[in-house]
């Protein structure tokens, strides 16, 4: 039974990619045992976009500037798909370029936001790992001499 100044609220699904779709609404209010009154109507409801990461791959730290990773390859948009994109998070370019420099070594969440054309959204997060830069060292031994075995000890650093 409805109660006065209660919301009542229900989710709907994916509509199969469209971009709107009509429900009808139908209320019915009760004063007693016999008498009612019902009220009936017509509500577009919007489509929504629907966000997915791919599996994103870990990433070498660079110090190079030029070192970049385009996001943008890494997500997928189905539903309502006519609308734009905005990336955001530590290192990342609202375009999808991130830039593994600017944030060194370790997890980071990059979250991808997509609004479409009719004003509803979808957002998701996904972390990307950054591994530190690997060191390659190492050293001979001191005496190299035709004919002697050499010795090569690492010093490198993973």
């Amino acid at each position: 039974m409805p109660v006065i100044n209660e919301k009542y609220s229900n989710s709907y699904l994916d509509f199969n990619n469209q971009a709107s779709r009509n429900f009808t609404i139908r209320m019915i209010a009760y004063s007693g045992e016999k008498c009612f009154n019902e009220k009936q109507i017509q509500i577009p409801v919007n489509g929504s976009p629907v966000v997915t990461f791919n599996p994103i791959p870990g990433i070498c730290l660079d110090t190079e500037e030029r070192s970049v990773f385009n996001l943008a390859s890494q997500t997928d948009v189905t539903g309502v798909t006519a609308g734009t994109g905005v990336f955001s998070g530590p290192g990342v370019a609202p375009d999808g370029m991130f830039r593994p420099y600017l944030v060194g070594a370790g997890d980071f969440p990059i979250k991808y936001t997509f609004t479409s054309s009719n004003g509803c959204f979808d957002t998701r997060t996904q972390l990307i790992k950054v591994w530190p830069s690997p060191v390659a060292d190492y050293t001979t031994s001191t005496l190299i001499c035709e004919k002697n075995e050499i010795t090569f000890t690492s010093a490198s650093v993973s």
